[in-house]
Formats: structure tokens, C-alpha cells, sequence
């Protein structure tokens, strides 16, 4: 079995690249027992850039499988951040389900997509990009949530010609030239929290769904395999978690409050849930 302490010291480490820190936007979280109804999601953003010292504490509340999946990083601070998203998953969660964070178990299914292994009505979801990490959670609804960094793509419209339906390429091909970059994210991340809302994967094909995309635009699902009528049980919004990022939620509610929020993690843990 792997502890906490073997997983830490594994010596195999590949440097990254020194990166800038990104400032959240979002206000922190309130602390204490949390409740989310059918009619709200939270997305709760974090920071996974931290101190070794936490990182140590964090790692101690992982399970077995996510100790041997944070084993296979190559890169340290890949390692890292997957150790504070799955730690801060279990902290948020728990206060929803009222447990404590280690004592969570999860379950996936067929297509991978995790879920509580537990008598609740709550539903998550867990993406990340670089060091931002993004936790979706509700009550009832299949819920997904992506987040990417905001960089020029030398291939933007080859990706497009292979993911995108029709109507998405065409207001990519609109666009004015600085713009295609932030409508590329725009469209991408929809797709990808639709996706990970469904929990088929890329089983389910990309060209069979329309978001928008326009920079200007309110984010929304358009259509799904040609229906408005099917799109239309579907929320899609637009996040900014941080400056260079761009994310998307999609939940399967015609109306919903979204709630955003960062998490605050102390300096040193102690013995919170």
C-alpha cells in the first residue's frame, strides 16, 4: 500500500517550468457545514500551487486509488496538484455531506465519470487546468465543469474542423483575428462540461452538439443532435476564475443559481475536516 510518506518521496521527479502564480477572482467561501439545493450549483475555485507542508497534510487524506494515480506523475508539480485538487474535493465535499473528508468513498462508472458512493442526492464534478482547479457541486442534476488556460493555438481551426460542428466553425472562421483565441476557449470549455455533465465521455460525438461562442454572447447549448428542444433542459454559463483562464458549468436545469466562489486553505491544516 502506498502512504502518504512513499508517495512525497518519490525521487523520479521531471522539472517543470517556473510558472506565475494566477490571482482568483472569486470571494472565499464561507466556512462551516455547507447545503446546496436543486435550483443552485456551487463552483468552488482553487489555488493548487502550495506549500510542501500542506501538500504533506493534503496527502494524508487521500484513499488508495488516488494515491497510485498521483504516484504516476512524472512531474512533481503535476503530482502536487493533483494531491490538493482531490484533498480539497474530499474538504468541500464533506461539508456538504457533513463526514469527514478522509472518511469519502467514490465510485466510477463505465465511462470513468466519479461519483459519492453514498446515500445522497449531491453531484460533483472536478476539472483542472495548470493551477487552477474548479469543483462543481449540486443536488439532483448531472452536473460538469471545465477550465482552461487561455493560450494562442497554432491549430485552432484544424481543432475546430475536427471537434466543432458546423455552426461553431463558421462563427470561429467570423471572427476577427484577435478574437479567435478566446471564441476557440469559449466553445471548447462548453463542449467539455457538456460532456463531462453527460458522463459519456468521448464516446458521445462533439460535432453532435451546438454551444455559443461568440465572445459577446451568453453562453448557452444551442442544440443537441439538431433538437433546440433537448438543448433547451440544459444550462450552460461562462466562468473567469482567474485572469488567462476561461471555464464553463453545464447542468441539466432549465434555471439555476450559480454560486462561485474560491476556496481559503490555511497554511497548515491542523485537524479541520
Amino acid at each position: 500500500m502506498l502512504n502518504a510518506a512513499s508517495l512525497l518521496s518519490e525521487s523520479r521527479d521531471v522539472a517543470a517550468p517556473a510558472a506565475v502564480t494566477p490571482h482568483l477572482l472569486w470571494p472565499t467561501g464561507p466556512s462551516g457545514e455547507l447545503r446546496v439545493t436543486e435550483d443552485e450549483v456551487h463552483v468552488w475555485a482553487v489555488q493548487l500551487d502550495r506549500d510542501a507542508s500542506v501538500i504533506r497534510e493534503m496527502a494524508n487524506l487521500l484513499d488508495d486509488d488516488e494515491r497510485d494515480r498521483a504516484s504516476r506523475f512524472r512531474r512533481r508539480v503535476d503530482r502536487d496538484r493533483f494531491i490538493v485538487a482531490h484533498a480539497v474535493l474530499r474538504r468541500v465535499l464533506a461539508r456538504y455531506l457533513r463526514k469527514p473528508a478522509h472518511s469519502l468513498r467514490f465510485r466510477r462508472d463505465r465511462f470513468g465519470k466519479p461519483s459519492l458512493a453514498h446515500r445522497t442526492a449531491v453531484t460533483f464534478n472536478l476539472t483542472h487546468a495548470d493551477s487552477v482547479a474548479l469543483i462543481a457541486v449540486t443536488t439532483g442534476h448531472p452536473v460538469g465543469v471545465d477550465v482552461e488556460r487561455v493560450t494562442p493555438l497554432d491549430d485552432a481551426f484544424d481543432v475546430a474542423e475536427s471537434c466543432f460542428a458546423p455552426a461553431e466553425r463558421r462563427v470561429l472562421h467570423a471572427v476577427p483575428a484577435s478574437r479567435v483565441t478566446d471564441t476557440f476557449f469559449n466553445c471548447w470549455t462548453r463542449k467539455e462540461a457538456f460532456i463531462k455533465a453527460v458522463g459519456t465521455g468521448l464516446s458521445a460525438p462533439l460535432k453532435a452538439f451546438e454551444v455559443s461562442l461568440e465572445p459577446d454572447a451568453p453562453a448557452r447549448l444551442c442544440r443537441v443532435s439538431g433538437s433546440a428542444r433537448v438543448a433547451a433542459s440544459w444550462t450552460i454559463e461562462a466562468l473567469q476564475p482567474a485572469p488567462g483562464y476561461v471555464g464553463a458549468l453545464a447542468v441539466r436545469r432549465t434555471t439555476v443559481r450559480v454560486t462561485t466562489w474560491q476556496v481559503g486553505i490555511p497554511t497548515h491544516l491542523g485537524r479541520r475536516p
